[in-house]
């Protein structure tokens, strides 16, 4: 779109950089008990940015807590020199008030959100597609995020949603989730609070972030339109050159 390549030069953007659905496996969700009780864990994985929606994600959290006292926040991931960082302090605020609990950097990710319920990343970060949304998916969670470049691939909108993003509306429906406008602590506040008002839709939509996961993130399906594209898949008597661009569409935290 902004002519940065020549004409007629070959571009493929993938799904992502793709997850690993054999490593972050499907925990399924039914008959939980700490759901069926209103303790239900929302989680967010990122690097503590400001543009990560961190400060979103807590503030959409404190508020919450005064009416729904059980409900768990957690917050996983390191602090960032990045001038657009999270300050140190404001995490043990948070903590000391009551609002989150923070794990810090966590290497074993995919036991963790096998503890957790539903998947938050307010995000307007310039985004690929955020691997840890991806993780998310394949282990089977709902995921609210925003209608953000990158984000708003991770949550397949309902028709409803389809509309609601037509007509600008903070909150998104969507088949495994919702979508939020960006910077928007009511609406993130709204798609949590839906959660705990129909907890028997979680198992539903864990189970359609995981279809999503393995029809169009699985990193084998990536991994395999990267080869194409690349013509390293190519028959004998073709050439195989690397006269295409691929763009991955990734990032980690």
């Amino acid at each position: 779109d902004m002519h940065m390549l020549p004409a007629g030069a070959p571009v493929h953007v993938t799904a992502g950089s793709g997850v690993n659905i054999d490593e972050f496996t499907h925990a399924p969700v039914e008959n939980d008990e700490n759901i069926a009780a209103g303790r239900i864990r929302f989680v967010l994985v990122s690097r503590l940015l400001i543009s990560k929606g961190v400060r979103v994600f807590a503030e959409a959290a404190r508020r919450i807590k005064q009416r729904h006292p059980h409900a768990e926040f957690h917050l996983v991931g390191p602090c960032d020199p990045n001038p657009n960082r999270v300050d140190e302090s404001e995490v043990h605020q948070w903590v000391a008030e009551g609002t989150l609990k923070h794990h810090g950097m966590v290497k074993d990710v995919a036991a963790l959100l096998q503890a957790m319920h539903v998947f938050v990343l307010p995000t307007w970060y310039r985004e690929g597609v955020p691997h840890a949304t991806l993780e998310a998916l394949a282990t089977g969670r709902p995921v609210i995020t925003t209608n953000s470049v990158g984000a708003r691939e991770c949550v397949k909108l309902t028709a409803e949603g389809e509309k609601q993003r037509e007509h600008g509306e903070m909150l998104m429906q969507g088949e495994n989730g919702f979508l939020c406008q960006p910077q928007n602590v009511a609406a993130v506040k709204c798609a949590m609070e839906w959660y705990l008002a129909h907890p028997d839709h979680i198992a539903a939509q864990g189970r359609a972030s995981r279809q999503l996961a393995a029809e169009v993130f699985d990193v084998r399906l990536v991994n395999d339109t990267i080869i194409r594209a690349m013509r390293l898949k190519s028959p004998p008597q073709e050439a195989v050159g690397l006269s295409s661009l691929v763009i991955p569409q990734s990032s980690s935290l």
